[in-house]
């Protein structure tokens, strides 16, 4: 029950990692694959 619980905790953190992309990175990072990228400004 233990093994689960860590395996869904991990999964659902997952899931709120992100990488800042800039001019630079952004090829090398969105040829792997699906990606979901979020664009949002504060103003």
């Amino acid at each position: 029950m233990k093994k689960i619980l860590l395996v869904l905790l991990f999964s659902f953190v997952s899931l709120f990692a992100f990488e800042e992309l800039t001019s630079k990175n952004f090829e090398a990072k969105t040829s792997k694959g699906n990606i979901i990228v979020d664009f949002h400004a504060i103003w």
